[in-house]
């Protein structure tokens, strides 16, 4: 059963007050809730109501809302999830509540589940639907005598429709800069992915489709999910559902690693240069190459062997040499032989992440191409196939990277069907392409690399360019980026 309770600065509050209630008050209080929570426009006390409870309970109002939004909030997730009393009664024992505060909750959930769940479906458990989000990040310094000290805060505001009308309301949260980190654990929803994988995989007779159900809940409870219907989820029990929701989640890690160096360097920012603080927790050395050295030189040759039209249309802004700690070592320590230096292309996105931890295996594309050569890493010795992955971070902006890797590829493997994977003294995967660069005119540089410098012939196959694909991370070293700006024809 997925978690319907995290256990929040706000609920441990409201956990505390909750608790310190009488129960034969508090029973009231929930058969009140129970009753009116289908309602939409309608509290379950009123304000009069709400005055005399502070006088009974002795608490203020902010604690009285808190206490009857959060168990409302409770019998809510309980109605979503089809709760049964029992796993009902064990997460709110693990956040904290009462024993006899839980055997309320249960005793009333047994009686009445049915019912509300009813209710609730008439009403729709989620009538509102984000619209839109704004956000800011705020660093608020404390005084003078205590100047080191520094509190970074996230406000968002979160626009959503209030009723079939058109209208609208805000909803503003703050969250410190623990509880940001926290928000969002998008590698439990890789996980689930990962499960669910291996669910179909392995189904071959029936029974199994109830856990497939609960998986595919618990990624779309992590994940959010941009064509959302209240009226239909439809389960992850196919392998391309499951390749797409990789991707998603592979973008949103991205992503989150991201923020968070972004984030520390706004937290550092009045003792660490913004700069030097992100390239520092990046562990990556970046120098920038003059355009008339030879390294750019030979680059700039292999991007024009791509085809004119191809050269021509891209202007190359920067390249830089890369240097990530320990990964020339990782990468001659296998001993495989054969590198080839091979293009990588990437959303801009992706970048910071990428240079943090270099570049990981994927899951396979949803096309014929990836089906064919598998999960991996992918890279091309053609400039013109990198571009094809490249994205740039907005539509405003038409800044792209790709990165120019040194690959140990050791021996080969071409494969004939889809799925033919490598066998035991193979090293990498090759689909070879019906234009790939001349093979004659390869170079092998003083380092032992080679890089293809040949102009594109004409050959026979269902792929456009050759890819390659390794499957360790460590036969990928980093050693060149290239940022560009395309013009669109």
């Amino acid at each position: 059963m997925a978690l319907m309770f995290s256990e929040t600065s706000s609920i441990k509050r409201a956990v505390e007050k909750i608790n310190n209630v009488e129960s034969p008050k508090y029973a009231r209080i929930l058969s009140r809730i129970l009753q009116k929570i289908h309602l939409k426009d309608e509290r379950p006390f009123s304000e009069e109501e709400e005055e005399k409870l502070q006088g009974v309970l002795d608490l203020d109002s902010p604690d009285i809302t808190l206490i009857l939004e959060t168990t409302s909030f409770f019998v809510e997730q309980a109605a979503y999830h089809l709760a049964k009393p029992a796993n009902l009664s064990q997460q709110l024992k693990n956040i904290g509540l009462s024993e006899e505060k839980v055997t309320l909750f249960e005793t009333s959930w047994t009686a009445q589940a049915k019912d509300i769940v009813e209710r609730l479906r008439k009403k729709t458990l989620i009538p509102n639907q984000l619209q839109d989000v704004n956000w800011r990040l705020n660093l608020q310094m404390a005084q003078a005598d205590r100047s080191k000290m520094k509190s970074p805060n996230a406000m968002f505001e979160f626009v959503v429709s209030a009723d079939d009308e058109g209208g609208r309301d805000k909803i503003q949260m703050e969250f410190s800069h623990e509880e940001l980190f926290l928000l969002w654990p998008v590698s439990t929803g890789f996980i689930d992915v990962k499960e669910l994988t291996c669910q179909i995989m392995q189904r071959r007779c029936p029974g199994e489709e109830n856990n497939v159900s609960d998986l595919t809940m618990d990624y779309y409870q992590l994940i959010p999910y941009s064509e959302f219907n209240p009226s239909e989820m439809l389960p992850l029990h196919t392998m391309v559902n499951l390749q797409q929701a990789e991707r998603v989640i592979e973008t949103l890690l991205a992503l989150e690693l991201t923020g968070k160096i972004l984030l520390g360097a706004t937290y550092h920012c009045k003792d660490v240069n913004i700069l030097d603080y992100t390239f520092g927790a990046l562990e990556c050395k970046i120098d920038s190459l003059e355009r008339n050295s030879e390294e750019a030189q030979l680059i700039l040759q292999q991007i024009a062997s791509s085809g004119r039209d191809v050269y021509r249309s891209v202007n190359v802004e920067a390249i830089y040499k890369l240097t990530r700690r320990g990964e020339q070592e990782r990468l001659n320590s296998l001993n495989l032989g054969n590198h080839k230096l091979l293009w990588h292309g990437m959303k801009a996105g992706h970048l910071l992440s990428t240079l943090k931890r270099g570049l990981v295996r994927s899951p396979s594309e949803v096309t014929s191409t990836g089906i064919m050569l598998g999960e991996g890493i992918r890279l091309s010795d053609t400039f013109s196939r990198g571009l094809q992955y490249c994205d740039a971070y907005q539509k405003t902006s038409k800044v792209k990277f790709m990165l120019l890797c040194e690959v140990s590829l050791g021996k080969e493997h071409i494969p004939e069907k889809p799925g033919d994977g490598l066998t035991e003294g193979l090293h990498h995967i090759k689909g070879e392409g019906s234009l790939y660069p001349d093979p004659r005119f390869d170079l092998r540089l003083p380092s032992g690399v080679v890089i293809s410098m040949g102009k594109l012939i004409q050959g026979k196959s269902s792929l456009e360019f050759n890819e390659y694909v390794v499957q360790k991370d460590s036969q990928v070293r980093l050693r060149y980026l290239l940022q560009f700006n395309q013009e669109e024809h």
